[in-house]
């Protein structure tokens, strides 16, 4: 929606190109997924939005999302973030991965469909590793929350691999320094 107006007001003209770049590889762990999943299609009972109220707190300290909504949210409290998502795409988890790590995340799970997750780490998440490794190592003495990375594995059975892969860029060819009129 938003893209379809920048095209409108500003004659934005936007185009995917994908790059072979250094990013995040989002892929199952030794475990496999330790997430409730749903199918692609969404039945019409359920409304993509993020509701104006949430049900309660979980008893990790995050927001429960109502049924009945298919929504994601990121917060953090108390030095922990959580990433709570209900009857969501992995591209969601993907999108706030990245924003907490700084650094492009693709989803290389092969899982379709919809699911719910939630997603306990330290809030101080590893920077882009230079070297190849995945970074995130042990949690301080004080911090009861894992890393980001050891929470992955541990609770939502994906891991982060950081390796040059394919990203898809959108690239901005042409925009008008002025906004069109409605």
């Amino acid at each position: 929606m938003l893209q379809a107006l920048l095209e409108e007001r500003f004659r934005v003209k936007l185009r995917h190109e994908s790059r072979e770049t250094a990013a995040y590889v989002l892929a199952l762990g030794k475990s496999g997924p330790r997430m409730k999943g749903y199918a692609s299609a969404m039945p019409p009972e359920v409304t993509e939005a993020t509701p104006k109220r949430m049900a309660g707190m979980g008893a990790d300290g995050f927001f429960l999302i109502p049924e009945g909504y298919a929504a994601g949210i990121m917060a953090t409290m108390n030095g922990r973030t959580g990433i709570v998502l209900a009857r969501m795409p992995l591209a969601s988890l993907c999108r706030r991965l990245a924003g907490v790590l700084k650094a492009p995340v693709v989803d290389r799970t092969g899982l379709g469909g919809r699911y719910d997750a939630r997603l306990v780490f330290a809030a101080d998440a590893a920077p882009v590793p230079a070297d190849g490794e995945a970074g995130g190592g042990a949690p301080a003495a004080s911090d009861p929350a894992p890393s980001l990375f050891r929470a992955l594995e541990a609770q939502l059975g994906l891991k982060l691999e950081w390796k040059k892969t394919a990203v898809d860029f959108l690239v901005v060819e042409s925009a008008e320094r002025r906004p069109f009129e409605n």
